[in-house]
C-alpha cells in the first residue's frame, strides 16, 4: 500500500475522533491535550537525544501539570506552572549545556501551545468554533501544500531544511484554507472577533513555519521522523508541528484584536 493511502486511512480514523472529543469539550478535551503533550514530550526527548532523567521528566510532566493548574487557577495558574518548568530546566544540575538548551526549547515549544489551545476551547462564547476553525485551517494547509506541491512542483522552498517542500506547495497551503474560509464563512454568522480571511492567512503561514521548524530540528539530529506512532505520518510531532505554532499565534491574534484574554479566568 502506498504512503498516500496509509496517510489517508490514518487521517480518516483520527480526524473524526479528534472532532468528537473537541465537540464534547470539558475534561474529555483536557484529557486529549494532556495525552498529546505527554507523547509529544517523549518524542521531543528522543528526537533531541535528551538523556538527563530530570529533563525527560519535565518534558513528560509539563502537559499534565499545566492542565491541572489551568483547571484550578485558570490561565494564570497555567502560565505560572509553565514558567516554573522553564526555570527548573535552567536550574537543573545537568552539566550538558546542549541538553539543557533543547529541554528548555522543548518545554517552550510544547507548553505554550498546550495552554493556548485549552484556554481557547474553554471560552464559552466561541471556544468550540475557534478551535474547530484552527484545526480546519491547519489541516487544509497540509492538504493544500501536499496537492499543489505534487501537481506543480517547481523551485524548492527550503532545500537544506526540507527538500520536499516547494514554493508552489507553500502557495497552495495558503490558497486552500483561505479560499475555504472565504467561501464557507461568507454568509454565516461565525462567532470569531477577527477577520476570518486574514486570520486564515496568518494561521496558514504560521503552520508552515511550524512544519519547517520541526524539519530543521530533525535535520540537526539527522532524524527522518520524530517517531512511528501514526502510520504514514511518523510520530505525533510530525502530525502536529504546524498546529503547535498556529495555536499560539491564534491566541496572540485574539488578544491583539480584543485587548483581553476573552472570558478566561
Amino acid at each position: 500500500m502506498s504512503e498516500f493511502y496509509v496517510r489517508f486511512i490514518s487521517s480518516i480514523i483520527l480526524i473524526p475522533l479528534v472532532l468528537i472529543i473537541l465537540w464534547m469539550g470539558s475534561y474529555w478535551f483536557l484529557g486529549l491535550i494532556t495525552l498529546i503533550t505527554v507523547i509529544a514530550g517523549y518524542e521531543w526527548s528522543r528526537l533531541c537525544n535528551i538523556t538527563y532523567p530530570l529533563s525527560k521528566f519535565l518534558l513528560l510532566l509539563l502537559g499534565p501539570f499545566i492542565i491541572v493548574a489551568f483547571v484550578i487557577g485558570g490561565f494564570s495558574g497555567g502560565i505560572i506552572v509553565f514558567i516554573l518548568f522553564l526555570i527548573i530546566s535552567v536550574l537543573t544540575i545537568d552539566k550538558n549545556i546542549i541538553n539543557k538548551v533543547w529541554t528548555f526549547m522543548g518545554l517552550f515549544y510544547l507548553g505554550l501551545p498546550a495552554l493556548s489551545i485549552v484556554v481557547l476551547r474553554s471560552d464559552s462564547h466561541f471556544g468550540l468554533q475557534g478551535v474547530l476553525f484552527l484545526f480546519v485551517m491547519v489541516w487544509l494547509t497540509d492538504v493544500g501544500g501536499y496537492v499543489f506541491g505534487r501537481l506543480i512542483g517547481g523551485p524548492k522552498l527550503a532545500p537544506v531544511i526540507s527538500p520536499g517542500k516547494t514554493w508552489a506547495g507553500s502557495f497552495g497551503a495558503v490558497i486552500l484554507p483561505v479560499g475555504f474560509a472565504y467561501v464557507i464563512f461568507l454568509n454565516i454568522n461565525y462567532e470569531l472577533p477577527i477577520d476570518i480571511v486574514l486570520c486564515a492567512i496568518i494561521i496558514s503561514i504560521s503552520s508552515q513555519f511550524g512544519d519547517l521548524f520541526e524539519s530543521c530540528i530533525k535535520r540537526i539530529f539527522n532524524k527522518k521522523n520524530s517517531g512511528n506512532l501514526i502510520p504514514g505520518h511518523g510520530g505525533l510531532l510530525d502530525r502536529i508541528d504546524g498546529l503547535l505554532m498556529a495555536s499560539t499565534v491564534m491566541i496572540v491574534i485574539l488578544i491583539s484584536k480584543t485587548g483581553t484574554l476573552l472570558l478566561w479566568p
